[in-house]
């Protein structure tokens, strides 16, 4: 079976190399990221400034129109090309802003609801780095009971990347060659934990079930309560949950359960199930 060739809108060099590393680590799809060094929030005004509704533009011209001055011939040659099964948008909440607004947001999320169509847009709370905000040790060993009550306040924002890196675990998919095969094994099953992790928190906050989590529906209501977390709270605070880390699960869907359940799944089974 192909390969899926997915196109994937990433706000920072950081979010490049974090879904890099996933899609290595599931051996998925064909992945090409565009870095575009920019938040959702300016991605908002550049769909604003065409004073159309969303459904008459194309993602792709826009941001070739609107911030193609910020790429390198790679990436544009990436956002000119056609044929991508999926288009998905990574970004952060960014709640801190100045440009922040519910209703932006709000709007940006409604309209990119389909890979397959639009595009669908996974934003992260407070940003990427929520992926890796699982407590070392819990990582090692399975589930972090601290994880399904962990919020963010607004006004820590500003230090919120180092206080992962003290406290969670790291993101890495380079094992020594000579036991390659078996560690991959072992963490592609941390990883599809972590993954799950975030799953369920998403349905805990928005109390459906857990099969409903990934739903578009679901990721519109979880982005609800955040909004009115921020704007109803003092100080402001929100649940921490990475929702980019989703796309596996929601593409991969059969994979991402073998891995989960055994990772000693071996390597040749693994490629039939994908």
């Amino acid at each position: 079976m192909a390969k899926k060739k997915i196109l994937v809108i990433a706000e920072g060099p950081a979010d490049k190399t974090f879904i890099k590393k996933l899609f290595e680590l599931y051996l998925g799809a064909e992945v090409y990221v565009v870095c575009f060094r920019t938040n959702i929030y300016q991605l908002y005004d550049s769909y604003e400034s065409y004073r159309q509704p969303y459904e008459n533009l194309d993602l792709q011209n826009v941001l070739l129109e609107t911030m193609g001055h910020r790429l390198n011939s790679n990436d544009k040659k990436n956002l000119q090309d056609s044929g991508y099964s999926e288009t998905i948008l990574i970004f952060d909440f960014d709640p801190h802003d100045p440009k922040y607004s519910e209703e932006k947001i709000l709007k940006l999320i409604n309209h990119f609801s389909d890979s397959s169509d639009y595009g669908r847009l996974f934003i992260n709370y407070p940003m990427l780095e929520s992926f890796m905000h699982i407590n070392k040790q819990c990582y090692e060993k399975g589930k972090d009971p601290a994880f399904p009550s962990r919020t963010f306040e607004m006004k820590s924002l500003s230090h919120y990347k180092q206080d992962v890196g003290s406290e969670g675990f790291r993101f890495s998919i380079k094992p020594p060659a000579n036991q390659a095969d078996s560690l991959l094994k072992e963490l592609r099953h941390k990883v599809s934990v972590v993954i799950n992790q975030h799953l369920e928190k998403v349905a805990q906050v928005t109390e459906v079930e857990l099969n409903e989590a990934i739903s578009q529906e679901t990721l519109y209501q979880l982005l609800e309560r955040q909004c009115k977390n921020i704007s109803n709270h003092q100080p402001a605070i929100g649940f921490v949950v990475n929702t980019s880390c989703l796309i596996i699960a929601d593409l991969y869907p059969t994979i991402f359960e073998h891995s989960l359940e055994n990772h000693c799944l071996g390597e040749e089974e693994f490629k039939k199930n994908k």
